[in-house]
C-alpha cells in the first residue's frame, strides 16, 4: 500500500470503526436508498395525479360552460313560451319546419289577387316534400324551395306585388326579375326566380 493510500485509510479507519458510525451507518443509507428509489417510483403517479388534476379542471370549465348553454337555452324558451300565440305563430312561419307549399301557393295566390295581377305561370323544381317533423333535432337542415312566377299586370301592379311579395310572412330570397313590355292591352309581363326557405329534422 502507498503512502498516501495508507494515510487515506488510517483517516477513515476511525470513522469506519466508530461505534455511532456503525449503529445509525445502515439506518441513514437505507433511508438514502428508500428515499432514492421512492423518487423513481413515485414520478409516474405524481405524473398521473397531475394529468388528472389538468383533466378534472378541463372537465370543471367546460361543465360551467355547457350549464350556462343550457341555462341560456332555458331562458329562450321560456320566453318563446311567453309569447302571444299570434306572434309565435308568426315567426314560425319564417322558416317553416316543413316545405309548407300549399300555404306558400296560396300567398302567392292571395297576393296576385290583391293588386288585381295576373299568375300566368307558377313552376317549382323538383323536390321531396316535407311534413311536420315527428322529433325536432338540435340542428335542422337548412332547405329552400326554387320557384319561377309569370305575372301579367299594369307596371304599378306588378311592381307592388313584387315589393309584397319580398314582405309576406314566409322569407323568401328573390334571385332574378325579368320585366318585358307586352301589347297594351295586356300590359307588362315579369318572370321571378325565387327561393322559399325552411327547415327540414
Amino acid at each position: 500500500m502507498t503512502p498516501q493510500k495508507s494515510r487515506y485509510y488510517t483517516y477513515i479507519k476511525p470513522i469506519i470503526r466508530s461505534k455511532k458510525v456503525q449503529e445509525y451507518g445502515p439506518l441513514i443509507f437505507s433511508l438514502i436508498m428508500v428515499s432514492f428509489f421512492s423518487i423513481f417510483a413515485l414520478r409516474p403517479t405524481l405524473t398521473t395525479i397531475a394529468s388528472l388534476q389538468k383533466a378534472i379542471e378541463t372537465q370543471n370549465a367546460l361543465y360551467n360552460q355547457l350549464s350556462e348553454k343550457i341555462e341560456t337555452i332555458r331562458t329562450a324558451k321560456n320566453n318563446y313560451l311567453a309569447m302571444d300565440p299570434i306572434a309565435r305563430e308568426a315567426i314560425d312561419s319564417l322558416i317553416p319546419n316543413e316545405t309548407a307549399l300549399p300555404e306558400l301557393i296560396n300567398d302567392i295566390r292571395s297576393l296576385a289577387a290583391v293588386y288585381d295581377a295576373s299568375i300566368s305561370g307558377l313552376q317549382f323544381e323538383t323536390l321531396d316534400l316535407d311534413g311536420k317533423p315527428v322529433n325536432l333535432v338540435r340542428q335542422p337542415a337548412a332547405k329552400e324551395i326554387p320557384f319561377t312566377i309569370n305575372i301579367r299586370g299594369e307596371y304599378i301592379t306588378i311592381l307592388q306585388f313584387l315589393d309584397s311579395l319580398n314582405k309576406i310572412d314566409r322569407i323568401i330570397s328573390i334571385d332574378t326579375i325579368t320585366v318585358r313590355g307586352g301589347v297594351e292591352d295586356e300590359g307588362l309581363s315579369m318572370s321571378v326566380n325565387a327561393r322559399a326557405h325552411y327547415f327540414k329534422h
